[in-house]
């Protein structure tokens, strides 16, 4: 276990406020949110005046719970390193449909573009 003063303290990127919660905030946001798809990944945006939450839906056609996983903690960590591509307000609904080995360029501009997306009226 860590001390607290430690400087190998893990940080969290994404606190449970910058996190969408709840089965019917997901189910809006299939429902009535913006959606665009590129080919391994899609997003569904709601505007709001709260500031972003991020939600993340990886299909199980991508792969096992540990690929899933894996994909997931990749997106967060990218959008953690790249906070400027991100909206200020909304909720974001990310999911990975198709099966992909892991990141790469193609991937990122695929994210980006999605990203882009959210911030047009």
């Amino acid at each position: 276990m860590l001390s607290e003063n430690s400087p190998f303290k893990p940080t969290y990127p994404f606190p449970r406020s910058r996190r969408v919660h709840g089965r019917t905030i997901f189910l809006l946001l299939r429902k009535s949110g913006r959606k665009k798809y590129s080919k391994n990944l899609g997003i569904n945006y709601l505007k709001s005046t709260e500031d972003v939450q991020i939600g993340f839906a990886i299909s199980k056609k991508v792969g096992n719970s540990v690929t899933r996983n894996r994909i997931r903690r990749i997106i967060r960590e990218y959008l953690r390193t790249h906070p400027e591509i991100l909206p200020k307000t909304g909720k974001i609904l990310l999911s990975a449909h198709r099966r992909f080995s892991g990141w790469s360029l193609e991937l990122e501009q695929q994210l980006r573009d999605l990203l882009i997306f959210t911030t047009i009226d």
